[in-house]
Order: structure tokens, then C-alpha cells, then sequence
């Protein structure tokens, strides 16, 4: 094989492997993208919606759960507008629909707690930990840094 051979194949090979890495690159920009962007958004719903202090009263616990309310329906309406690369579609639909069922959560969490029931507040509460822990992890597989999280001071 001749030196010219063997410098284009040295050639081709190296541009294949630039290509191949080219690919892979594009989709890790994508999610960077797409996972900062929707950071951004949750960090603007928290920063408008911050938590009030612990819920040991009544209206304590009424305050509480509006806030749960605002910032879950806040984050929902903001990232609808947001479109995840291919990879990360499902994880993504799975994050909104935990995000509708807090914000659920929490609007019968404020019921209850408007009404003086306190049992169904308890229980409005435990289900909203059990979800709120279940869309962490979909936030971690996705990449999220700030979305998914539990806000500053959130019990655990």
C-alpha cells in the first residue's frame, strides 16, 4: 500500500470519527439546552412563589398550600411551552403529569384545610411527599438541577 493510500485512510478515519462525535455532541447541546432552560423556569416559579413558614395552624396550613398550589401550577403553565429532545420526551411527559398532580394535591390539601379537616389535609399531604419523590427521580434521569427539587426549607 502506498503512502498516499494509507494517509487517506488515516484521513477518512479520523473525519469518521469527528463525525460520529459530532452526533453525539449535538444531542448532549440539546439536552444542556433544554435542561437549563427549564431550570430557568423553575427557579423563576420558586423565586415568585417561596415557601411560607411550617404549617401549624389553620391559616398557616391554608397559606401553605396556596403557595404549593401557585408554584405547581406556575411550573406547569410555564414549561408547556418547552419541547424535550427525543431522549428525554418520555421522562419529560412523566415530570408534567406529576407536576398537574401536585398542583392537585395541593388544591385538596387547601380545601381540607379551609374546611378544618384535618385528615384529609394528613392525607392530602402524604400523597403529595409520595409524589413530589416520585418526580425528583423523573427530574434526576432527565438531568434537572432545580426543577423537581423541593423548594428551600421543604420538609423531607
Amino acid at each position: 500500500m502506498s503512502v498516499g493510500a494509507r494517509n487517506w485512510i488515516a484521513a477518512s478515519a479520523a473525519l469518521t470519527v469527528v463525525f460520529v462525535t459530532g452526533c453525539g455532541d449535538d444531542k448532549q447541546k440539546a439536552k444542556d439546552t433544554f435542561v437549563r432552560k427549564a431550570d430557568a423556569v423553575c427557579k423563576r416559579v420558586l423565586a415568585e412563589n417561596p415557601r411560607p413558614k411550617p404549617a401549624r395552624t389553620q391559616a398557616r396550613a391554608i397559606r401553605a398550600t396556596s403557595a404549593a398550589n401557585k408554584r405547581a401550577s406556575g411550573e406547569e403553565r410555564r414549561l408547556k411551552s418547552l419541547k424535550a429532545p427525543k431522549e428525554q420526551q418520555r421522562d419529560f411527559a412523566a415530570y408534567k403529569i406529576d407536576t398537574h398532580q401536585l398542583q392537585q394535591l395541593a388544591v385538596a390539601g387547601q380545601a381540607a384545610a379551609i374546611d378544618g379537616r384535618q385528615a384529609l389535609y394528613g392525607q392530602a399531604l402524604k400523597d403529595a411527599k409520595v409524589k413530589g419523590k416520585h418526580r425528583e427521580a423523573v427530574a434526576k434521569r432527565i438531568g434537572f438541577r432545580v426543577c423537581g427539587k423541593p423548594p428551600p426549607g421543604a420538609a423531607a
